[in-house]
């Protein structure tokens, strides 16, 4: 199984960004919240087939409200 990081970037932090992090946690059935780092990166974890995960994690954010994208953007992945 492979395994990397797909990475989130919170464009513009607020409480709205906060909120879609927690649903797309929730959603992806993680323990504890998705956190920016202080560049505003978020790494989520992954493993198993990348395309998989990737339709996965923008589904969970999608359901999140059709706001999504001016907050938070699905970035390229990070190898480990």
């Amino acid at each position: 199984m492979a395994h990397g990081a797909l990475t989130l970037y919170v464009k513009n932090p607020g409480h709205r960004a906060d909120e879609i992090l927690s649903h797309t946690a929730t959603e992806l059935g993680l323990e504890g919240a998705l956190s920016p780092a202080d560049d505003g990166f978020v790494r989520v974890g992954l493993t198993g087939n990348y395309a998989a995960s990737r339709d996965e994690l923008e589904r969970a954010l999608q359901t999140s409200g059709p706001d999504w994208h001016q907050h938070v953007q699905l970035s390229s992945p990070r190898a480990e």
